[in-house]
């Protein structure tokens, strides 16, 4: 019979409201999360082009930050399509809600090549701060695998998707484990970094320079804040994968935590990346850019309060340079010139005359010449 507006109702195909909220509502919330967070992530990219900050990021943190960008955006762009479907498709079988359509099983696929590009980035400058070469050739050896196995993993949950889209009973391996080993391995691969990192930064602190420890002590925290972001969600989706079969419902639990990972890799890309040459350039007293020509160079005024001693060869080639050195590894690739660091030392000298002093040299410089009578 016609409807309110004149709309004749017509006879659907409709799911138990148990079934339709386990198959799709995770995948709706994994589709908000990652439509959110990659409006951050894109605020931040565009503030950092627009600041310059991008342009003096080395060529491995620049292409990495712009793939990450291209990747997220065609991603959430099938995320903002699935989100559509999903929302006026009126097909409610039970091979739409535990399938879906063939674009969505191009989503693990496109989530593993975005952790993938995030991970060599930062697996590549973590190498860099390790302190032994054998400790970098075991680092390199185990991060391969990890990321090999996040790579596979993805591709082998988009090919086991679309064998299920297709309407394949029987597959080689259900879809479940293969997200589990791109998750844990992803997982496993994110919290090898961080420690790697941090590790490498425990032992450059010396004790003997309290502003050196304390940058140090923040890019420690710095790179356990990035591994957070990913890590905890990779390992909350890897359990649920790892535990619930495909048959079962709340397998479906896992994507509310999968599918925003990219977004969240991308902004620990840029927390690593950037935010640490931050912090290391505010930390130096560093500009952030070169002078105009002809402008007036700021000077630090010291602290008058505390003794000035002089420079050692310890002090002047050891924190500092090692800084240096950690501000290039983490910030950096290339082997150009940065902005020299000028810095003036004023002292200040205080000479104090008793009066016995006083009165020897009044006599010494104020005593007439012999024979002659001082005039008063």
């Amino acid at each position: 019979m016609p409807g309110t507006f004149g709309v004749v109702d017509q006879p659907t195909v409709s799911a138990p409201q148990l079934d339709t909220t386990y198959a799709m509502g995770p995948a709706q919330i994994g589709y908000l999360v990652q439509i959110l967070l990659f409006g951050i992530f894109l605020s931040l990219f565009f503030e950092c082009w627009s600041s310059g900050e991008l342009a003096r990021t080395g060529p491995l943190g620049r292409t990495a930050l712009t793939t990450s960008l291209v990747l997220n955006s065609f991603y959430t762009a099938l995320c903002f399509h699935e989100a559509y479907i999903a929302s006026v498709w009126q097909n409610r079988t039970w091979a739409f809600l535990s399938n879906a359509d063939a674009v969505f099983n191009a989503l693990p696929l496109l989530a593993g090549l975005i952790a993938v590009t995030t991970e060599v980035a930062l697996a590549y400058r973590a190498g860099k701060l390790l302190p032994y070469m054998w400790l970098r050739v075991a680092f390199g050896l185990w991060m391969s695998l990890l990321i090999l196995a996040v790579l596979t993993g993805s591709i082998l949950a988009c090919v086991i998707g679309v064998q299920y889209f297709n309407g394949a009973e029987r597959v080689a391996i259900q879809w479940g484990p293969t997200a589990a080993i791109w998750l844990w391995s992803s997982a496993i691969a994110d919290v090898t970094i961080s420690l790697a990192c941090a590790y490498s930064l425990r032992t450059r602190i010396l004790g003997f320079n309290r502003k050196t420890d304390s940058l140090l002590r923040m890019l420690i925290w710095i790179v356990l804040r990035t591994a957070a972001y990913t890590a905890i969600i990779s390992i909350a989706g890897a359990v649920v994968e790892s535990i619930y079969k495909d048959e079962d419902l709340k397998s479906f639990i896992g994507n509310a935590f999968w599918l925003p990972t990219p977004a969240l890799y991308g902004i620990a890309l840029f927390t690593f990346s950037v935010s640490s040459r931050r912090l290391i350039d505010s930390h130096l007293g560093v500009e952030a850019g070169p002078p105009e020509p002809g402008a007036p160079q700021p000077i630090r005024q010291p602290d008058c309060s505390v003794e000035q001693k002089p420079t050692t060869a310890a002090e002047s080639y050891g924190p500092l340079s090692m800084v240096s050195r950690l501000s290039r590894a983490l910030t950096s690739e290339s082997s150009a010139p940065r902005t020299p660091l000028i810095v003036t030392v004023q002292r200040e000298t205080q000479i104090h005359v008793d009066e016995e002093d006083a009165r020897s040299v009044e006599e010494t410089f104020c005593r007439p010449p012999a024979g002659k009578k001082r005039q008063h």
